[in-house]
């Protein structure tokens, strides 16, 4: 999440006690982090990952690590890499870091502050629920968050949102729906001509791969 000097009084308490709720209720599970299925979830990550190019080992930032389970998924595909999770709910960081004590390299921190930059750095869903926070004070917040995103990457980030393309009464009003277009724009003129927008996995979903050089 950004740092709390740049965002809207409130609003990450709020956030985090939405999650909060799902992890108390569900525990580490898909449902946990507010995902409908384990499945859904790592479809998810295959998405954002590919921003990497399928390069050899390099290091990962993830920006709303959850339990960790893109830890785990990076171990059962063997994908080499230095991975380094951030979370915003104390018992999630908790966890993450009990469940990948031994072995793994992972490094769970509650801190923004102490996640320092990486190759790449990937968010997954941090941005989808806005609760009742106005249209344009999450839009604003959904930029800070891409910006962080772009500070803590060497080589490049991927996110993921909803999209406008989802017909208006299949909407759900705490969630937050994006323009692609409007979003891969923004991309391009802060961050790096080299913008991928992936939006032929969901009707209802897209992600972001933004590659800041050749790597």
């Amino acid at each position: 999440m950004p740092s709390r000097d740049r965002t809207p009084c409130g609003l990450l308490e709020r956030v985090g006690r939405y999650y909060a709720d799902s992890f108390h209720r569900f525990g580490c599970t898909a449902a946990g982090v507010d995902w409908p299925s384990a499945e859904s979830q790592r479809r998810r990550f295959q998405e954002l990952l590919r921003v990497t190019n399928g390069s050899g080992e390099f290091s990962l930032n993830e920006y709303g690590a959850g339990f960790g389970a893109l830890a785990d998924y990076l171990h059962e595909e063997q994908i080499p890499s230095a991975y380094r999770g951030f979370e915003l709910v104390p018992e999630m960081v908790e966890a993450a870091s009990a469940r990948h004590a031994q072995g793994c390299g992972c490094r769970f921190v509650g801190n923004r502050e102490e996640l320092g930059p990486a190759d790449y750095t990937v968010a997954s869903g941090v941005l989808h629920v806005k609760l009742d926070v106005p249209l344009a004070e999450w839009t604003s917040y959904v930029r800070v968050v891409i910006s962080e995103l772009a500070s803590l990457s060497v080589k490049g980030f991927a996110f993921n949102l909803l999209s406008t393309r989802v017909q208006p009464e299949r909407r759900r009003a705490h969630l937050y729906y994006a323009d692609p277009v409007e979003v891969s724009t923004f991309c391009v003129e802060h961050f790096s001509h080299q913008v991928t927008v992936l939006d032929d996995y969901w009707p209802h979903e897209f992600t972001v791969l933004v590659r800041l050089s050749d790597g």
